[in-house]
């Protein structure tokens, strides 16, 4: 007797993840293992924030790398930043939250203010 016919499944793969969330809740960690299973660069921006000796960058510089970055076809950012969240956040696919029990809780992707919510992907 033959085996029935599988069910395909559809895998959406999401080039651009924004990871936020608090201190020490896990970011950096999710980060490093959604770019090890997905193949996908990760930015952390604490290191982009800080030079060597712990020197913040200029808040307008800061913003303007991470512009930049955003353009790219790829990537994970992990960090919070909340002055520049709105750049990751416009660009990223999705964006797994963290809660303070140190659960991931995916958020969906973000529809502009004045478009209904898309029900886009999570993670």
């Amino acid at each position: 007797m033959p085996f029935p016919a599988r069910a395909t499944r559809t895998v959406t793969v999401m080039d651009r993840i924004a990871v936020i969330g608090c201190g020490g809740s896990g970011k950096t960690v999710l980060a490093r293992r959604l770019g090890d299973r997905l193949g996908l660069p990760v930015i952390h921006l604490d290191e982009l924030y800080y030079d060597d000796s712990w020197n913040p960058t200029a808040m307008d510089d800061f913003a303007d790398l991470q512009r930049d970055l955003v353009r790219t076809d790829q990537w994970i950012i992990e960090g919070n930043y909340a002055a520049t969240l709105p750049n990751r956040l416009s660009a990223q696919h999705a964006a797994p939250g963290q809660r303070s029990d140190h659960g991931a809780r995916p958020v969906p992707a973000r529809s502009p203010p004045d478009e209904p919510p898309t029900g886009g992907p999570v993670v």
